[in-house]
């Protein structure tokens, strides 16, 4: 007996970035050596006082309220208050299964077609489509780091019938950006707002990395210029390293308090609540935010480290490369070696992809699995694969040697990986070049 399954589920594929990392896992098992560059998890140990704090409320069984533990959503709005001056209360956070479920409930609930723009996260676009909503694919260029402009969204927003401009519509900005790392400019995000505001855009601002920026670089969300219309999400998986813990948080504002009220009937029909000993870790994580923040920095100097020295790399190389400003991400473009790949028979991103896991045993993901054209010769490159808590307890060495040396020695998977491809386009790419 066979089942008859939705055709919208069977029209879509696994998850790209989960779908990358078992192959690489599978590799691994076989006895391959792989630098694994697809897939952006946290390294690190999630911090003592997290796991103390889950330990100790292992016996906590009883069902919570669909919204969340109440003294953890308070603690996540003053996280929130005192971390980013956002004006949220207890009573605007809902706690759910992951920011990615949140997502999809708030995506279930809210009217109209999604706007997506090209360069964001690979879960976007499916989760709406199973859902049956519009989407549309809003351009972007290098030049901007790969962020929307305001200029895209009035030119998109203004070839809309009158009827579809007066029509709610829902916008996702993800900021720092994966598969970019690119961080939202203020004025930018201003002028968004405005356009929002005038065409009646909904925005979920994924503000899941909002902490882990580099330099002197700093987190603006749009919710700062248009809070009456911005839902914020975020959780525990990136910063605080607890991918698995499967906890997240949606900031929903007062004006949109209808909206809360859908999704509090829509969990109790659904997930009814998280479990509560995550929650309870998860209250230490934003109640006592002050008592783990130095050693979450670190955890992000150490990710700037191994993002510069990637990006220093590929600029060598030649290979174009957005800026790094927060994640864990870089997307790399081979497009001044287009010709050289066609010749090799790799025309689009996802070929390039594949070739350099069943060639070199580097294993990225292509471009076009976050919207960019297929034929754009760009891979998304997480840099994420060494020993965190080894790379931990040395990174003071780093003042005393190369920052080469350090990547060498503490992330080898990362510099043999660099090298690896360092090799191929020196004896391989750019000799065609020369010939």
């Amino acid at each position: 007996m066979s089942a008859a399954i939705n055709p919208t589920i069977t029209a879509l594929k696994e998850s790209s970035t989960l779908a990358i990392n078992l192959k690489a896992k599978k590799k691994k098992w076989e006895g391959q050596s792989i630098c694994h560059f697809g897939f952006g998890e946290s390294p690190f140990p999630i911090a003592k006082g997290i796991t103390q704090a889950l330990s100790e409320n292992a016996d906590k069984k009883a069902y919570l309220p669909g919204s969340g533990l109440p003294e953890l959503c308070q603690a996540v709005a003053d996280y929130y208050k005192k971390e980013f001056a956002y004006g949220y209360n207890k009573n605007n956070v809902l706690i759910g299964p992951g920011s990615k479920e949140l997502l999809f409930q708030l995506l279930y609930l809210l009217e109209g077609m999604v706007l997506i723009p090209e360069g964001s996260w690979v879960s976007y676009k499916p989760q709406a489509t199973l859902l049956g909503k519009k989407t549309h694919i809003l351009q972007t260029f290098s030049k901007d780091n790969y962020t929307l402009t305001a200029k895209t969204l009035q030119h998109f927003c203004a070839s809309l019938s009158p009827i579809e401009q007066q029509k709610q519509k829902v916008l996702i900005l993800n900021s720092p950006n994966n598969p970019t790392g690119s961080i939202y400019p203020d004025n930018e995000l201003k002028k968004l707002a405005e356009i929002c505001q005038r065409y009646r855009i909904i925005v979920i601002s994924d503000e899941i990395y909002a902490k882990v920026v580099f330099g002197d670089k700093v987190h603006t969300s749009i919710a700062y210029y248009y809070p009456e219309g911005t839902i914020v999400t975020g959780g525990l998986s990136k910063l605080f390293s607890a991918g698995g813990y499967r906890l997240g948080v949606a900031l929903i504002p007062n004006a949109l308090s209808s909206l809360y009220d859908a999704m509090k009937i829509l969990i109790s029909e659904t997930y009814s609540s998280v479990s509560a000993p995550i929650q309870y870790a998860a209250l230490y994580a934003y109640g006592q935010f002050a008592m783990i923040s130095a050693y979450l920095a670190k955890c992000t100097r150490i990710h700037q480290t191994a993002i510069y020295y990637v990006h220093a790399k590929m600029t060598e190389l030649g290979i174009l490369s957005t800026s790094p400003e927060g994640a864990f991400y870089l997307l790399v473009d081979f497009t001044p070696f287009k010709e050289m790949l066609y010749q090799k028979g790799i025309q689009t991103s996802h070929e390039l992809a594949h070739f350099l896991l069943e060639k070199l045993n580097i294993a990225t993901l292509a471009g076009s699995e976050f919207y960019f054209p297929e034929n754009k010769l760009c891979l998304r490159l997480a840099i994420t694969d060494y020993d965190g808590e080894h790379v931990l307890n040395h990174f003071d060495a780093i003042t005393t040697i190369s920052t080469e040396q350090f990547i060498s020695e503490f992330m080898p998977n990362i510099y043999q990986g660099i090298t690896r491809l360092s090799n191929w386009v020196t004896s391989e790419l750019k000799e065609c070049i020369k010939q």
